[in-house]
Order: C-alpha cells, then sequence, then structure tokens
C-alpha cells in the first residue's frame, strides 16, 4: 500500500510553484522513523503526485489508541524530529 498527495497545477502554462518544489526537496533528504517517507514523485501536465510509504495511523490515532496513556520515553521519540 502507498498514500498518494495530489497537487493540482491550476495554471498548466506556469512552473512548479515554489512551495511544492520545496516540499519535494526536503521529503526527499528527510529520513527518519517519525516521518513518513516519499517514495515518489510523478509529474503530469495538470498535477503533480506524491507517494508516501503507507501508515495504518496517524500520530493522533496511536496516541488515542495506547492505554492508558503515553510513557515519557515514546513521547520523546515521537517528537524528536
Amino acid at each position: 500500500y502507498v498514500a498518494m498527495k495530489m497537487i493540482r497545477l491550476e495554471n498548466q502554462a506556469a512552473h512548479l510553484p515554489a512551495t511544492a518544489l520545496r516540499e519535494v526537496a526536503i521529503l526527499k533528504e528527510l529520513v527518519h522513523p517519525n516521518i513518513v517517507a516519499l517514495t515518489n514523485v510523478i509529474m503530469e501536465e495538470a498535477a503533480l503526485y506524491m507517494v508516501f510509504e503507507y501508515c495504518a495511523m496517524d500520530v493522533k490515532q496511536y496516541i488515542d489508541h495506547t492505554s492508558p496513556a503515553l510513557n515519557r520515553d515514546v513521547i520523546c521519540e515521537l517528537v524528536y524530529q
């Protein structure tokens, strides 16, 4: 499984938005167990697709499903990036 993020390119004649380019550049360099990995980037005429590793739940869901509460070591691990 993978997760995909689509960025619509409003003006097809224009270049890729600087924010999207910056996001891709940063995510490609980041390697950390607490950050979802960007595995591929697909450029089409009207959209840019970013392909990420699939995560079964996000941090909020993880916290909500952990009982009774997270210990200090786990909290430190989650917020350290």
